[in-house]
């Protein structure tokens, strides 16, 4: 029953209904329920799908661990080059982007990735690291309070879908400070 309230604590606290988390990572809602209500366990591709929207571990989702954080991926060669090999398409892909944006967004944008180039010219790698992940919990949490004002929380009242998702943000936002740059007692 670990895994039951673990999943439904984490779609409440993203205030996901289960429609939303069913339409977000292409699981049925029959299943999303049925693995709420301990009636069935996931396979391992739909725990994959869960781990990976979630951005927690398997063991953690199964109550084999309290920890949250997932493995890190990039000590798996394999992972790896095909990240590297993806990257340019992917900086190509968002140049491609960048031209049918606003100038507005467009310098957004540029300002970013020169935020993103200091933080990668940090010396102390484990203050390097602390800093990417913080950026990537907040981008993360930032998509998810986008999807969730823009009707992805249907069954949150509109009229306070926008606050709650805020609120789920700045709870996100803090979390991932606290994580990247304070160690627990």
């Amino acid at each position: 029953m670990v895994f039951a309230e673990r999943l439904k604590v984490l779609r409440e606290s993203q205030q996901l209904s289960r429609q939303a988390l069913a339409d977000a990572t292409g699981l049925s809602v029959h299943s999303i329920s049925s693995y709420e209500n301990g009636r069935r366990e996931p396979n391992s591709k739909a725990l994959t799908i869960l781990e990976n929207y979630f951005q927690v571990s398997g063991a953690y989702l199964r109550g084999e661990s309290a920890d949250r954080s997932r493995p890190a991926a990039w000590e798996d060669a394999e992972i790896m080059e095909a990240v590297r090999e993806s990257l340019p398409k992917q900086l190509a892909g968002l140049n491609d982007l960048l031209k049918e944006c606003a100038a507005s967004e467009q310098k957004h944008t540029f300002d970013i990735l020169v935020e993103l180039g200091h933080i990668l010219k940090i010396k102390d790698t484990s203050q390097r690291a602390a800093a990417m992940e913080l950026i990537q919990a907040v981008f993360a949490a930032t998509t998810r309070c986008i999807d969730v004002c823009a009707g992805a929380g249907e069954d949150i009242d509109p009229e306070t879908r926008p606050q709650q998702a805020r609120d789920t943000a700045m709870k996100s936002y803090a979390e991932a400070l606290q994580k990247a740059f304070f160690v627990p007692e």
